[in-house]
């Protein structure tokens, strides 16, 4: 009876470990998903506020060539403008330095999660292996009564 009683704590300390693993990697799913949305939301907010930069950046030009044509200090400076157009995100230094941070920060969640998930499996299978094991020595301890009882 002691070897099925010790198969039993095995199985509940298993057990124990899966629900464990399963909240840890539930964790780290969900922080995946946050990191990938906030880089997502950086680029969108970014590069639509740096497009309306340079949209209003191309109306100015335009219509300041429109209103003084001829001058040639003046079409000088259009033509240097486009050069200072703001730059997307992967342009923008601050910006892709926290883009980088945060595309490193989900690769390292990613290493987690690919870790949690092997260690799940793992624990899942030393749970198929002892509810066998238990499975067994209840047939065992079953056929030794039943012998037992021939005998008496």
């Amino acid at each position: 009876m002691s070897s099925l009683s010790s198969l039993h704590s095995r199985l509940s300390n298993l057990n124990s470990q899966k629900s464990i693993l399963e909240d840890k990697l539930r964790i780290q799913r969900k922080r995946k998903d946050e990191i990938v949305s906030i880089i997502n939301n950086m680029n969108d907010v970014s590069d639509d506020n740096y497009e309306d930069v340079n949209k209003y950046l191309k109306k100015t030009t335009d219509a300041l060539d429109d209103g003084i044509k001829g001058n040639s200090n003046i079409r000088s400076i259009i033509s240097d403008m486009p050069a200072d157009k703001e730059k997307y995100a992967g342009g923008d230094t601050n910006i892709g330095l926290a883009l980088d941070n945060l595309k490193t920060e989900l690769s390292q969640t990613e290493s987690r999660i690919t870790v949690l998930s092997n260690d799940l499996t793992s624990v899942r299978s030393q749970i198929i292996s002892t509810e066998h094991a238990i499975a067994e020595e209840r047939r065992r301890l079953a056929e030794k009564a039943k012998s037992d009882n021939e005998r008496k």
